[in-house]
């Protein structure tokens, strides 16, 4: 079998009950976003002093089928124009999914056009059980800048807009326990990379690799605890999350994980982020989160010479963010992200103006703070990444 959507729809068929067919009723809405951007890359980094600038576009049809009282089907289908220099918000060529559902096309010189589905999930809902099979998203944050328990897809620290988060390929069971109680067992598939594929994945799994997980949630006294196990790829997890309100006035959320590779390939490590969060009542949101990154290096230097790329390559970080309701209409967010092992920055501001009730405008600036690479050696994280500005139109319709 070349995808491993067949055997995951075949299980969910076995998992939901007979059901009596009904014509499907479905529900319609789109969104569109079209952006421009700068950015400059410092000199000594693998672009070397580059300036960088072009728009992208995307839209969405977003669909949902009812069939009676307990199947559903959501569909997601999302058409992207990029610029091959400043890519695009919505794309998702990082996500770990199938290459099976995404078909990629050179529009110009400059630019290129890719169609996707970033959903395609059957639902079932029955007394106490929510089933869903297919691409999906799969979210399991608690904390918000650093998710070390959101292992699919999860959003950077410093992405602000976060109302479509990428699907991967799997399945989730929701079993109630009581009123306050849930168990989800999670399925996800992992797929091969192939620099050759439009999406850079490989269009069938790699079973060996399928990522297994179990969490259980309760909440006792306001405060909602978690516990979850499993495997995700290669690596033995165990961990859990903490979230509630001291005083009634200060947020508090922990989540976090142990995790042992399976294959004997790499060190044991610990994830752990803390964080604090109050709203005032004029409005002013104020959170600060502290993450602890086991799988990081102690230097700057271990990186460069582990041939590091991606992800946070640091051991601790501080993420410190305020935002605000200017009027009705108009909204503002700060962040600062450090990292205390190099002492690197980035600086990031973020303003939505609502035009109308379905549409608005949001600008991006995004500054970075440390030693500047030499010859595409890393002096510092942060220092290497790019001056950014976007300026972007959002309707939804």
């Amino acid at each position: 079998m070349k995808s491993g959507w067949g055997a995951l729809v075949f299980l969910a068929l076995l998992l939901m009950p007979a059901t009596g067919l009904a014509e499907i009723v479905w529900d319609a809405r789109g969104f569109g976003r079209v952006l421009g951007g700068y950015g400059h890359y410092p000199a000594g980094s693998s672009v070397d002093d580059r300036d960088m600038e072009g728009a992208a576009g995307t839209m969405r049809l977003l669909a949902d089928g009812r069939l009676g009282s307990r199947l559903g089907l959501e569909v997601n289908l999302m058409q992207e124009v990029v610029s091959r220099d400043i890519g695009g918000n919505d794309a998702a060529l990082d996500v770990e999914r199938s290459g099976l559902f995404t078909w990629q096309q050179e529009a110009s010189g400059d630019y290129l056009a890719q169609l996707s589905l970033d959903c395609l999930a059957l639902h079932y809902r029955g007394p106490d059980l929510y089933l869903t099979v297919g691409r999906q998203p799969i979210n399991l944050a608690t904390t918000f800048f650093f998710t070390p328990n959101d292992f699919f897809a999860p959003f950077a620290a410093q992405a602000f807009f976060r109302v479509y988060k990428p699907g991967v390929d799997g399945l989730r069971a929701d079993i109630g326990l009581g009123e306050l109680s849930q168990l989800s067992l999670i399925a996800v598939l992992a797929y091969d990379e192939e620099t050759s594929a439009d999406t850079g994945w490989s269009k069938g799994p790699d079973w060996a690799r399928t990522s297994y997980l179990g969490r259980l949630v309760t909440n006792r006294l306001d405060w909602e605890f978690g516990l979850l196990a499993g495997t995700v790829h290669d690596r033995t997890v165990l961990g859990g999350s903490l979230q509630g309100e001291l005083f009634d006035w200060l947020g508090v959320r922990i989540s976090g994980h142990y995790g042992d590779p399976e294959a004997g390939e790499g060190d044991a490590a610990t994830e752990f982020c803390l964080g604090l969060e109050h709203r005032f009542p004029n409005s002013l949101d104020l959170r600060g989160e502290y993450y602890y990154h086991g799988r990081g290096f102690a230097s700057i230097e271990a990186a460069n010479l582990a041939d590091a790329a991606g992800g946070y390559l640091g051991r601790t970080y501080t993420g410190l963010a305020a935002s605000y309701e200017f009027s009705p209409l108009l909204t503002g967010q700060a962040l600062v992200l450090i990292n205390w092992t190099d002492q690197s920055r980035l600086w990031s501001i973020y303003t939505v103006y609502s035009l109308t009730d379905e549409s608005e405008l949001s600008a991006t600036l995004s500054i970075p703070e440390g030693d500047k690479p030499d010859d595409t050696w890393l002096n510092s994280e942060f220092g290497a990444s790019p001056l950014v500005f976007f300026l972007e139109y959002r309707v939804y319709f």
